[in-house]
């Protein structure tokens, strides 16, 4: 006699801790979200979420939580019933779970490492200040900006000479913080003529004219230039229609660090929150996230599976500082230093950032672990693992 069993769909992801479940549907978005004070639901959720085939033995007899969730879960197109021999299902399972293990024992570990670069960062020169003009600390820690405490500038000859011994061939965008000298850009531009450059600038620094003459010949580029709220709206649009004029796209950009900030910022610009070791109210009600904001994003089979292996965050960037060092992350060691062989200083990118998941608690065990959008400069600034209301 056959067996009933009960499914999930291929595109149906499932995931619990100890006080809930969720059920969401890849292509669809819906998502279903119950409480697990049950003990009969609790045990069947996780035999479901750890079998290998996404299917269990099902009974209508089964306890009425069970039942009710077999019901919902029809209902919304995520699972079904199966009479007959157990249907196998594929389970959200990247091909290789410990991505950097099998990194490490490849023979072309630099070849493979370098076609998962994709994202060179740039600052040729780190002026020492105490604050930069939009009076804020050191803001590079948190997200890409000109000028910051690394002092310093990047030795030209240094630079083109680490660059001329490798070439990453899924690169697709460079960023230049702040002011660089034409032989460093067109060092880059020689060898990349293909990918997106978008350079950086504080307003007050920003030179229309001489940005112009000097990347004339670069076809992509996008210039993103940080303002401080209190800027006058006239001043952004004349240099936008400059730029426009030219065929050259841009956007605009504040640093807020509190709610006054946020009201006074010109509209078009893009306020981006700073943290300063005093306002994390600030962040507590404009960047934390509450369930209803994880499922309210459109998650794909494939994000999740990213985000069991790596930190899309910060996956496939480099940056080159002027220290002359090279960095996965400015808030992290360097990776080596202009000169050192390049095999050396991609092998230390598999244990940098670039592979920093949710495998820390309390995202270790929250039934949101892999749905969550990953690690970001601002849980390391702030010194909080998860930057979220689901788990304390």
């Amino acid at each position: 006699m056959n067996n009933s069993y009960f499914y999930l769909e291929p595109y149906a992801y499932i995931d619990c801790d100890d006080e809930k479940a969720i059920v969401y549907d890849t292509l669809s978005g819906q998502s279903l979200c119950l409480a697990l004070s049950d003990k009969h639901l609790y045990a069947f959720v996780n035999e479901l979420k750890n079998s290998l085939s996404k299917s269990v033995i099902f009974d209508k007899t089964f306890p009425d939580s069970v039942v009710c969730f077999v019901k919902q879960c029809r209902d919304l197109f995520m699972g079904d019933i199966w009479e007959g021999p157990q249907p196998f299902i594929a389970p959200f399972k990247p091909k290789y779970m410990n991505t950097v293990d099998v990194l490490k024992k490849n023979e072309d570990l630099v070849y493979k490492v370098i076609g998962m670069v994709s994202h060179l960062v740039i600052m040729q020169e780190g002026k020492k200040q105490d604050k930069n003009i939009v009076g804020i600390e050191n803001p590079i820690n948190q997200f890409l900006f000109p000028l910051c405490n690394f002092g310093g500038k990047i030795e030209l000859s240094l630079f083109c000479g680490q660059m001329s011994k490798i070439y990453f061939d899924k690169l697709k965008t460079v960023s230049i913080l702040g002011d660089f000298e034409d032989g460093l850009l067109q060092s880059i531009y020689k060898d990349y003529p293909g990918v997106d450059y978008c350079f950086y600038y504080q307003f007050e620094q920003f030179d229309t004219e001489w940005f112009l003459l000097h990347t004339n010949y670069i076809k992509r580029k996008h210039v993103l230039i940080w303002v401080n709220p209190q800027v006058q709206p006239i001043m952004i649009n004349e240099t936008k229609e400059k730029l426009r004029h030219n065929g050259v796209p841009c956007s605009f950009l504040s640093a807020v660090c509190n709610e006054n900030d946020l009201m006074n910022v010109a509209d078009g610009v893009v306020s981006v929150p700073f943290y300063n070791k005093t306002n994390i109210g600030l962040f507590k009600k404009n960047v934390f996230l509450t369930e209803r904001d994880i499922l309210s994003q459109k998650i794909t089979e494939e994000d999740i599976l990213n985000n069991m292996m790596i930190n899309s965050n910060f996956f496939g960037e480099l940056y080159f500082m002027p220290d002359n060092r090279v960095y996965a992350n400015p808030n992290t060691d360097s990776l080596g230093c202009f000169g050192d062989d390049w095999h050396d200083i991609l092998y230390n990118l598999l244990d940098s950032c670039w592979f920093k998941t949710r495998d820390m608690k309390p995202c270790s065990n929250c039934a949101f672990q892999y749905l969550c959008p990953p690690p970001s400069n601002y849980e390391i600034v702030i010194g909080k693992p998860n930057l979220c209301t689901v788990k304390s």
